[in-house]
């Protein structure tokens, strides 16, 4: 009884440290899985125009803020 005991114990700690070893990985895998139609190599990329603009304040009515406003004129 009390090596079965601690089979269990010992065989719940392999499987809770190869779960933990290959988590990384399996993340990696799910993700890369997940959002493959969505990642591209740089010589496959669809042409899109776009632009970022890094945010400032934008007010509770809609306004924007003037540095915002100036920042989306300009990428404009």
């Amino acid at each position: 009884m009390f090596k079965s005991r601690i089979k269990k114990i010992l065989l719940s700690s392999i499987l809770f440290i190869l779960l933990l070893v290959s988590s990384p990985f399996l993340w990696r895998l799910l993700t890369d899985t997940y959002y493959q139609a969505y990642i591209y190599n740089q010589t496959e990329l669809p042409e899109h125009r776009v632009a970022v603009v890094f945010g400032a304040r934008i007010y509770a009515d809609g306004r924007l803020s003037a540095m915002l406003q100036d920042r989306v004129d300009t990428a404009i």
